[in-house]
């Protein structure tokens, strides 16, 4: 395991798990794409083209439903 996977697994043991059941959602995740370098760790985004109907420009996860 990198440090980076170690350092993530770390925080993520000490939170507790939060479920929220509410008659009107639904269950979501969200996948943070992370990846490593030698300059450090990295998040991945996208931005929303403009042709798209909602939120056009903003900047997003990758994917979606």
């Amino acid at each position: 395991m990198s440090d980076l996977e170690t350092l993530i697994h770390h925080h993520l043991a000490a939170r507790e798990r939060r479920v929220i059941e509410e008659p009107r959602t639904r269950r979501a995740a969200v996948l943070v794409p992370l990846y490593d370098t030698e300059q450090g760790p990295f998040v991945l985004f996208t931005k929303r083209t403009d042709t798209v109907e909602h939120r056009k420009g903003q900047i997003s996860f990758p994917g979606g439903a």
